[in-house]
């Protein structure tokens, strides 16, 4: 039976989303290694670490690393891609060093061993590493330009959502965008932005807080529909002072 180590990690934007706690990722790990024949010797666990650290510069990144060079394991086992790497040139290079010691890689999604020495392989993972780097500077992207576009506007952004009217501003600037409440939540996140909570977003926070708007903050209102932006529209669309309209949103 070969032995493995399990690597799990959630950053402050990932605890907005649903299924990604380290709790639920190790439960499915071990669920893995179980069907798989695999001898799971430890789960090293990383909580509010972003996977564009490096992951030789986290705490048990490092770990992984060092039961790695001690031969204590030849197998890694990871929930998804994301959940090691958001960084391109960190993650080929990390896995890299892995492929020359032999190490096999596990992902429990899609659920089977990754050929780090097949190049089709190799391709793939380079292109998946590539979106999801795209994919987290989109997201600040987007944030920054609705706090700025609210900024020009004499918002004043801080605090919690509960005491602050303009966090309301901002979710309503990102739904108009097209944004889903689950991508407002990584927005939020990345913005430092606290809910009403003093710290992590859910979409069902977010949608809370679109109903509070669309009903002019009496609560039970309908949320405003999103407004999207041509494609060469240069900012984010101005948020007209109007009563609120009937509409949906998509998530």
């Amino acid at each position: 039976m070969s032995s493995a180590v399990g690597y799990v990690r959630v950053s402050t934007e990932d605890q907005a989303r649903e299924g990604v706690s380290l709790d639920a990722q190790e439960e499915r790990l071990r669920d893995y290694c179980a069907t798989h024949n695999l001898n799971l010797v430890s789960v090293c666990r990383d909580e509010g670490v972003s996977a564009t650290e490096p992951f030789t510069s986290r705490p048990q990144g490092r770990l992984v690393l060092e039961q790695l060079q001690l031969d204590q394991v030849d197998q890694i086992v990871a929930f998804k891609l994301d959940r090691l790497f958001r960084d391109t040139l960190d993650g080929l290079k990390t896995m890299r060093s892995w492929r020359d010691r032999q190490v096999a890689l596990h992902l429990v999604e899609p659920g089977r061993v990754v050929r780090l020495d097949d190049p089709q392989e190799w391709l793939l993972l380079t292109i998946l590493l590539a979106v999801a780097e795209f994919e987290a500077a989109a997201a600040a992207s987007r944030t920054r330009a609705a706090l700025a576009h609210l900024k020009r506007g004499g918002a004043r952004l801080g605090g919690r959502a509960v005491d602050n009217p303009e966090a309301i501003a901002l979710v309503l600037e990102l739904s108009a965008l097209g944004l889903s409440s689950r991508q407002i939540c990584e927005d939020l996140e990345a913005s430092g932005l606290q809910s009403a909570r003093g710290g992590r977003w859910s979409p069902s926070v977010v949608l809370r807080l679109l109903r509070r708007a669309g009903a002019g903050g009496e609560g039970g209102g309908q949320v405003p529909p999103p407004v999207h932006q041509a494609p060469d529209a240069q900012a984010p669309h101005p948020r007209a002072k109007r009563k609120p309209q009937k509409g949906t949103v998509h998530y």
